[in-house]
């Protein structure tokens, strides 16, 4: 019974064939093209085993496709459609703030300035430098956030927690406080004096005169630690083995600054950052009181650094022989 039907199955397939596929010898055989399916290149039929691993096969890769594509529209939905809920917290970001300027301790704690320095530092960059209030977050919170990320140093996720609001919201608003201090630092840090008129009483004093005579602040240099890519890691390595930008600043005998170099990474020499500076930024950069011995060319600068040095130096070696 089972050949029988084989039989018959295959002859109605080969009589199927033989209506698409006419030859003119009479000899009805399926072309070449058609052998990958139905059987060999010599003509015979494949087995039945042969065409259910063929479907099979079809199915199956039909099914990893529908799985693949159900899997990209379900981490879609996921992302763009189904959103958290909002967190509830017992105190926000603002009723924080609020109670920490409340206490002197926690302020400075956390904050870094007490709260008249606060309330003056928030009044001038709402009235001058375009620090405004938003729909969600005011210029209070805001510089509160400012304040206290940059004080400890806190990452932008802590400011998530801390505040409960969304890293694109924290990441915005430090932005916009940043940018009205930096406003603020084009007219702050600047020398009181910019042509250094006056004699400081701090050098009146006969500890320091005549040693210092026409010297008009301190200038060094510092590393400050940061983040960047992997493929910056290498020029941001300073000597200490971490990342860093070596920073250049000038200050007074007030311990104002009047000037601030930054952007240069950690490997770069101190003197580098120097010529910078007093190059790029000859404009701004304090200049000494004009005279015979002192000028900003950086010629006499390198003589003075080497005269200093061989000085020093001298004295140590002479220390050295009298013991």
């Amino acid at each position: 019974m089972g050949a029988y039907q084989n039989d018959g199955y295959q002859q109605h397939q080969w009589a199927y064939r033989n209506d698409m596929y006419p030859m003119s010898n009479g000899l009805q055989e399926p072309p070449a093209y058609k052998n990958d399916l139905y059987g060999s290149h010599d003509g015979h039929l494949s087995s039945e085993d042969e065409i259910v691993k063929i479907a099979r096969d079809n199915l199956k890769r039909d099914n990893e496709l529908i799985i693949q594509t159900v899997a990209a529209v379900g981490t879609y939905i996921q992302t763009y459609y189904i959103k958290r809920p909002r967190k509830e917290v017992p105190e926000t970001g603002i009723q924080w703030v609020q109670r920490t300027l409340a206490d002197p301790i926690d302020c400075y704690d956390m904050f870094r300035v007490h709260r008249p320095v606060f309330n003056r530092l928030h009044n001038l960059l709402v009235s001058s430098y375009g620090l405004k209030s938003k729909a969600k977050m005011n210029s209070v919170e805001a510089l509160g956030m400012f304040l206290w990320i940059v004080g400890a140093p806190q990452s932008v996720r802590q400011a998530k927690n801390r505040f409960t609001r969304s890293l694109e919201s924290i990441s915005r608003n430090f932005d916009r406080v940043l940018s009205s201090v930096l406003k603020l630092a084009k007219d702050v840090i600047k020398p009181k004096d910019p042509t250094f008129s006056t004699v400081h009483p701090v050098l009146e004093n006969p500890d320091f005169w005549p040693h210092f005579n026409d010297c008009i602040g301190a200038i060094d240099g510092t590393h400050v630690k940061l983040v960047v890519p992997k493929s910056k890691v290498v020029p941001h390595l300073c000597r200490h083995k971490y990342t860093s930008q070596n920073v250049l600043a000038v200050c007074d005998f007030d311990m104002r600054f009047t000037f601030v170099l930054s952007g240069w990474p950690g490997s770069v020499h101190d003197m580098t950052v120097f010529k910078d500076a007093t190059r790029r930024y000859a404009n701004k950069f304090p200049h000494p009181p004009p005279g015979d011995i002192l000028s900003l060319s950086f010629l006499n600068i390198t003589q003075i650094c080497v005269l200093f040095y061989l000085t020093i130096g001298l004295f140590f070696c002479r220390k050295i022989l009298l013991c």
